[in-house]
């Protein structure tokens, strides 16, 4: 996940080359994500099936922690490196929106033990449930935690 003020997007999709023959193609996300998260834009580059989502950035305490935690990432050669999300905030941010759809959504938890499952031991615990509490989902991560057999029942 990369996110952006949204006065940014112009430059993104310039720096991106958000047009096919460049190999990115934008992708409709689901409704209840578009009524949450107004300006979020998803882009696929075709070449590698690489799927990124750009997302707003919200005034909070969380979003500053996880814009300073991003680490920069080149996505393709040529191209200028962008700041994507720590495992552990893409995890914060993706059980925020599996709450956010009505805690039904397979795709948002498949992705969430997904990225627990490949991180395991190296995700920082005490940061996820230090900001889990702050954003209402700590029974969440609790739940995800025994799904991806990182912790017992």
């Amino acid at each position: 996940m990369v996110h952006f003020a949204p006065p940014l997007l112009s430059r993104w999709r310039k720096t991106l080359s958000l047009s096919p023959p460049c190999g990115w193609v934008h992708f409709k996300l689901p409704k209840w994500v578009k009524s949450k998260l107004a300006l979020t834009y998803g882009v696929i580059h075709l070449n590698t099936m690489l799927k990124v989502d750009l997302i707003p950035l919200k005034r909070r305490a969380f979003t500053r922690e996880e814009a300073r935690r991003a680490q920069p990432h080149l996505l393709e050669a040529g191209s200028r490196p962008v700041r994507v999300a720590s495992a552990e905030d893409a995890v914060l941010t993706k059980l925020e929106w599996f709450d956010m759809g009505g805690r039904s959504s397979g795709r948002q938890w498949n992705d969430i033990l997904g990225i627990m499952r490949r991180q395991g031991a190296a995700l920082d615990l005490a940061y996820l449930r230090h900001w889990a509490d702050a954003l209402g989902v700590r029974d969440l991560l609790e739940r995800a935690l025994v799904d991806a057999g990182l912790k017992g029942p």
